[in-house]
């Protein structure tokens, strides 16, 4: 079985880890317990990648003074376009980072107008996602 666990490991550049390596193994017919994966690999040092750990964006200046709270955390408005508020999200694509900033009208909560940056003329037109299967790379 450590052949088998090590095999798969090596295939897959070392990215899998015990959840993975048991789902290889059941498809290929092998009924093994996780835990049994799990202790097999602990004993022969195999260690699948694991995921770093995300960055915060954020960065708190502690001598700053606070933003004051200019509606007073009451988030209605009695008619259109008296009360808006922002926000800005920051979106990985393959191109780098976008950040897309809204404008919220408080009458109704729907985003009234939103930017990313881009000129007009090269945004494209949005298009209906097609839906995806979830795949393992060995299934492709």
């Amino acid at each position: 079985m450590a052949a088998e666990i090590a095999e798969v490991h090596v295939r897959h550049r070392g990215a899998y880890g015990r959840p993975r390596i048991v789902a290889v193994l059941h498809r290929r017919g092998r009924r093994v317990n996780h835990k049994r994966v799990g202790r097999v690999m602990r004993e022969h040092g195999v260690v699948g990648l694991t995921r770093r750990r995300r960055r915060s964006l954020t960065r708190p200046d502690v001598v700053a003074a606070s933003v004051p709270d200019l509606i007073g955390r009451d988030f209605t408005s009695p008619s259109p376009g008296r009360r808006l508020v922002g926000d800005i999200t920051y979106l990985p694509t393959r191109e780098g980072w976008l950040y897309l900033a809204t404008v919220i009208d408080l009458y109704t909560p729907r985003n009234g107008r939103a930017r990313d940056g881009r000129p007009h003329a090269r945004r494209p037109r949005p298009r209906r996602p097609r839906p995806r299967r979830q795949t393992w790379p060995d299934q492709r």
